[in-house]
């Protein structure tokens, strides 16, 4: 525990932040993020943290007639 600090950093990407806030990230890939507190006499104290990536699943292709491809469906017709 670093009492009193001096400066936070939040790496990679972010930088600075202040020492008593929140930051919310979300990644598009997973994404470990190193926390520095720097406390007086150079003390300093670190945590990594990995956070899970929200990237759009990928698309996927239908499994059927390919040839159907683009066309709107029929009705159904009742028997």
């Amino acid at each position: 525990m670093v009492e009193n600090p001096i400066g936070v950093s939040f790496e990679p990407g972010i930088g600075a932040v202040l020492a008593r806030a929140s930051r919310e990230v979300t990644p598009r890939q997973t994404t470990t993020y190193v926390l520095t507190v720097h406390g007086p006499r150079d003390h300093t104290q670190e945590v990594t943290v990995t956070i899970p990536g929200t990237a759009p699943l990928k698309a996927v292709t239908p499994v059927g007639n390919p040839q159907n491809a683009g066309r709107e469906a029929e009705p159904l017709r009742s028997l």
